[in-house]
């Protein structure tokens, strides 16, 4: 662990002294595409889609290694969504308000999420849905997500970095 700069209480990980800061590196690879609110925007879109076709063929998957692996490539779709979103926040909220922002967030993604759960566990057990199905269903209602993200989504100019 070292100090990430004078007067700075963050510390950050360094696997090796000639390497650069890890927070460099990612930053590094965030800006192959941009760094911009815009692009961000455009990149949470795409995951959707990416994550509700990976979910659909995860749903058909005939074997246990191929599910596996749709669902990681799913969840690429999934980290993209939280971490960009994530990041927007960071742009758009000043910095005295942003850890009561995050908080919300989170709540509510923990609210979201144990009322999905529930309501996928409901369907598999009392209205007969088979688990496949339900799989498919809920891609396709990530798919609509995705296309009200690319529809409310404001049109902005890219800009990279």
């Amino acid at each position: 662990l070292h100090r990430a700069a004078e007067g700075d209480a963050a510390l950050e990980l360094r696997g090796d002294e000639d390497l650069p800061p890890t927070g460099d590196r990612v930053r590094d690879v965030v800006r192959l595409g941009g760094d911009s609110a815009a692009w961000l925007e455009r990149a949470i879109g795409v995951a959707f889609l990416v994550t509700a076709v990976f979910w659909f063929l995860f749903a058909q998957a005939p074997w246990l290694f191929l599910a596996a692996v749709l669902l990681a490539l799913a969840h690429t779709g999934v980290s993209t969504q939280w971490v960009f979103s994530s990041s927007l926040i960071t742009l758009q909220v000043e910095d005295r308000l942003r850890g009561r922002v995050f908080a919300v967030d989170f709540m509510a993604f923990t609210l979201v999420l144990g009322a999905s759960s529930w309501l996928g566990g409901r369907l598999l057990d009392r209205h007969g849905f088979a688990p496949r199905e339900l799989m498919s269903w809920l891609a396709g209602v990530l798919l609509l997500s995705g296309l009200v993200w690319w529809g409310l989504a404001p049109k902005r100019e890219a800009t990279t970095a």
